[in-house]
């Protein structure tokens, strides 16, 4: 090997490296700055030495590209809107903190005979402070709640909420007067609003249009789960321990669980799932969203028909507790019992097997995307109707199996109407606008009607009394069924267009 320094210095601050024959011929020279370091051996074959002088090291060499294996590689990555393990554990705590809202808010009629007879409530004031008073907030915080959310983390409102109304709920057993009740299902209200809307929204972005119908059903499920898991629950701590005491042990663990949710979950992307991104422009405000929402025919029927569907079922599950009670003459406990182990494993299959088999018709057929929750409303009346009248204690509780089955099974296929006719920025809104009109006017009117007929047609009918009136409640399902069923005339074009 033989090893040479050579100095050359020019005026232009630059160095001459000497050619080589080899280079002369070639017409290639080199030239550097300062000093120069040559050795006399040969360059690696392949490499510039040119290159090699001018940075001191060898040029990056283009790696090959194995094409199956890139193939294979974009073949495992995980689809946008597919299931992943992420969007899994996410959709799954959403699940639990939703049968949180459920059972928080439904306990109270479960609890209802036993507040009455400590607070001298007539069946009136129990409506209303099951219906209407919870409902005030609930409903009118949603809308600015749902805005919040199409503007900043979901995941935030969710887990402030869900403290609020755990802390609401523990306060409903420490209440002493009626007034103290009514604030207790105020705050309750209002910190349920940040659950549902937010919720749906978060869905939407996690899963994309062919599986999202699936995934909202799979979050309908939180209802029949948190009515199977709490109230027997809270039936056994009821009868053993009072009402107040049950009252604090459901709120109690959501404080915990809502800390969880927001150190391990995370926001999804907005329009993550959607075929086309939304513009990179600022949302809309809020006045303009709901013009855009109010003017698309499709989701006003989609906002009527589940606002008709809600009256009966509000009217029919606060009281169907107190209608044990007094036609069946069960005390709480075995009344949690009974509610829990039946409506919770029928609601879960009414919520999976609802969204599964809506997806699959709709493939063939998207006007099944609007027949099967009509046709599900209409067992849902007929599954009431047998609930109430049947003579035998089989005959009640297959009628409650059946009413919780169809009752679950058209939640997640309206819900999927109501956000087919919102894009990625107003989703949150038109999910809280539906449960607005849903719960003002429906979760406030069923529990109402019924009782306001309890107490007309107590003096003449007795305990029976409640029997029909829960059925006039119940009859709201048919005209919820006949709406439903004129959606299908304009869903499809403003669907498509909202996309």
């Amino acid at each position: 090997m033989v090893f040479k320094i050579v100095f050359y210095f020019n005026g232009g601050g630059k160095q001459r490296i000497r050619p080589s024959r080899t280079q002369k011929a070639s017409g290639t020279e080199r030239t550097h700055s300062s000093l120069s370091l040559k050795f006399g051996c040969p360059a690696a074959p392949g490499v510039d030495g040119g290159a090699r002088a001018r940075t001191g090291r060898a040029p990056y060499r283009r790696r090959k590209i194995d094409v199956a294996t890139a193939q294979s590689e974009a073949k495992n990555r995980p689809e946008s809107g597919a299931w992943t393990l992420r969007s899994a554990y996410t959709l799954a705590f959403l699940t639990i903190i939703y049968g949180f809202n459920t059972a928080d808010r439904n306990i109270f009629g479960l609890l209802m005979p036993l507040i009455q007879a400590d607070m001298n409530m007539s069946d009136t004031m129990l409506g209303l402070m099951s219906g209407l008073v919870f409902a005030l907030f609930y409903t009118f915080a949603g809308l600015p709640v749902a805005w919040l959310a199409d503007r900043w983390s979901r995941r935030n409102i969710i887990a402030i909420g869900f403290t609020i109304w755990s802390i609401a709920t523990i306060c409903t057993g420490l209440v002493q007067n009626a007034i103290q009740m009514a604030l207790s299902r105020f705050l309750l209200g209002a910190g349920e609003a940040a659950g549902i809307a937010p919720s749906n929204s978060m869905v939407s972005d996690l899963f994309d249009k062919t599986r999202r119908t699936l995934a909202l059903s799979v979050l309908q499920t939180a209802n029949a789960l948190g009515i199977l898991f709490s109230f027997p629950i809270i039936g056994w701590i009821a009868h053993h321990h009072g009402w107040r005491m049950a009252f604090i042990a459901a709120g109690a663990p959501g404080i915990l669980l809502a800390l969880i949710f927001f150190f391990t979950v995370k926001e999804p992307e907005r329009g993550a799932t959607d075929k086309e991104k939304p513009p990179e422009t600022a949302p809309a405000d809020f006045i303009s969203t709901m013009k855009r929402l109010l003017s698309t025919r499709s989701y006003v029927l989609v906002v009527l028909s589940s606002m008709l569907v809600g009256v009966s079922l509000a009217g029919v599950q606060t009281w169907i507790p107190t209608f044990l009670a007094r036609i069946h003459e069960l005390n709480p406990q075995d009344i949690g019992a009974y509610i829990g182990f039946i409506r919770g494993p029928a609601g879960i299959l009414g919520a999976i097997s609802g969204g599964f088999l809506t997806t699959k018709l709709a493939q063939r057929d998207e006007r099944w995307l609007v027949w099967t929750p009509a046709l599900f409303m209409i067992l849902l009346l007929m599954s009431d109707l047998g609930m109430l009248y049947a003579v035998s204690g089989v005959g009640w509780k297959v009628g409650m199996a059946l009413e919780t089955f169809f009752g679950s099974a058209q939640v997640g296929p309206m819900f999927a109407l109501c956000l087919m006719t919102s894009d990625a920025r107003t989703r949150a809104v038109a999910t809280a606008l539906l449960l607005l009109v849903v719960h003002l006017l429906g979760l406030t009117t069923g529990p109402l009607i019924v009782g306001v007929l309890n107490d007309m047609l107590a003096p003449s009918m007795g305990a029976a009394a409640i029997r029909y009136s829960i059925t006039v409640a119940a009859l709201f399902s048919l005209g919820a069924s006949i709406v439903c069923l004129t959606i299908n005339k304009s869903v499809k074009p403003e669907a498509a267009a909202s996309r």
